[in-house]
């Protein structure tokens, strides 16, 4: 999941000093769904809404699931396409692709590898650090803050990502998750005023 695909990527000065994600943390909320496995379909959806998935009636946008009966649809945020997964009683019976428009199955796939929807969950962990770091840098009377309300509550807020260090003890940068032979080159434009 967490692979470099092959090509040239222009990115900012900005993107690259941007705070990230810990790469392990990243990885290790990957989960896989494979045909046969057993799943607790209430723990599954605790578990995406835990990941960043938003629990809709109709998936049409990543980030999003819906349960309907023994149909679970997501739309992962590391897909192009949404997934079908049919359930007998407890067991994954089939996993498909499916399609946006009209809502019909697609292509029959063995396993779909899910990232999370966002770059982080809030978990309890991660809102204990982020509940002590922010009061040690903001103030210990921070009840009245709408940001800090949101991350206790669980519910992250427009603009978390540039707080990312607030909610773990170490961060990435993009090159953390970069080949080490990845081959690094500045451009500069300057343009006449």
């Amino acid at each position: 999941m967490l692979k470099n695909q092959l090509g040239i990527y222009l990115i900012t000065t900005e993107t690259l000093m941007q705070r990230l994600t810990p790469k392990e943390h990243l990885a290790s909320q990957i989960f896989l769904l494979e045909c046969g496995n057993t799943i607790d379909l209430e723990s599954k959806r605790q578990e995406l809404i835990t990941l960043g998935y938003q629990c809709v009636n109709e998936v049409i946008r990543q980030g999003e699931f819906a349960i309907r009966g023994a149909i679970i649809d997501i739309f992962p945020s590391n897909s192009d396409v949404p997934y079908r997964i049919d359930l007998f009683d407890n067991d994954i019976d089939s996993i498909r692709t499916f399609s946006i428009d009209n809502q019909r199955s697609i292509e029959k796939m063995d396993r779909i590898e899910l990232l999370p929807a966002k770059e982080f969950a809030l978990t309890r962990e991660t809102i204990t650090h982020f509940s002590e770091e922010w009061e040690k840098l903001f103030s210990k009377n921070s009840l009245g803050c709408s940001f800090y309300q949101s991350v206790l509550s669980g519910k992250p807020f427009g603009g978390i990502e540039y707080y990312i260090p607030l909610l773990f003890t170490h961060t990435s940068s993009i090159f953390d998750y970069l080949h080490p032979q990845f081959l690094f080159s500045t451009l500069i434009i300057y343009t006449k005023l």
